[in-house]
C-alpha cells in the first residue's frame, strides 16, 4: 500500500522502485544473504524512492535540464522525506519499518563516503541500503530520464564500473 502512494504520483517513479526492489533482492540472494535478510533488503529497495512523492521533490526529479544548487539540493531531500514518511506508517510491521527506513535514507550513501545525507561509508551504511545502491544506479542509467536518453545495460555497467568504489565490493561483484 505505501509503495502505491508513489504509483498515484508518478508511475515512473513508481515503476523504478519495483525493478530496484526486485535487483537488490537478488543481488543480496547472490551474496549468499538468508532468504531473510534478501526479503528485508528488496523490501527496503521497493520504497527507497518513497520520498519522491512529495510535489516539490517531484516537480525537481521531474525537470528537464541541468538542476540548480537549490534544486540539487531539493532532490537530495528525497532521503529524510523517505525515511519521515516510511517512520511514520503506522500500518508497516517494525521489520519492514526499519527495513524500509535504512534503504530510504542511506541508498544515496557510498561505500567512500562521499554520499548524502550523512556521509556515512563502508559497513556503517545499513546492507539494506547498501544493495539498494547499486541496483538504482544501474536502473538509473537504464531507464529514459527527462534530461537524458537510457542506455544499454554494457554501456551502464561501463560507467558504474568507472565508479565502483562508490559500492561495497561485496555487493558490486555479486551484481556483476
Amino acid at each position: 500500500a505505501l509503495a502505491s502512494t508513489m504509483r498515484e504520483k508518478d508511475a515512473k517513479v513508481y515503476s523504478h522502485m519495483m525493478r530496484v526492489g526486485l535487483l537488490a533482492g537478488a543481488i543480496a540472494l547472490k551474496m549468499g544473504l538468508p532468504m531473510s535478510a534478501s526479503q528485508r533488503v528488496a523490501w527496503g529497495a521497493r520504497i527507497h524512492d518513497i520520498g519522491k512523492r512529495e510535489d516539490e521533490i517531484l516537480a525537481v526529479v521531474n525537470k528537464e535540464g541541468k538542476l540548480t544548487p537549490e534544486e540539487r539540493a531539493v532532490m537530495e531531500r528525497h532521503t529524510l522525506a523517505g525515511a519521515d514518511i516510511i517512520s511514520a506508517e503506522d500500518r508497516l510491521d517494525p521489520v519492514s519499518r526499519r527495513a524500509g527506513r535504512r534503504a530510504a535514507l542511506n541508498h544515496h550513501e557510498t561505500f567512500d563516503g562521499k554520499g548524502y545525507p550523512r556521509g556515512i561509508s563502508g559497513e556503517a551504511i545499513p546492507i539494506e541500503a547498501r544493495g539498494t545502491t547499486v541496483a538504482d544506479y544501474y536502473d538509473a542509467l537504464m531507464e529514459h530520464r527527462p534530461y537524458r536518453a537510457g542506455m544499454a545495460s554494457e554501456r551502464a555497467v561501463s560507467i558504474m564500473a568507472q565508479d565502483a568504489r562508490r559500492f561495497d565490493p561485496e555487493v558490486w561483484r555479486a551484481f556483476l
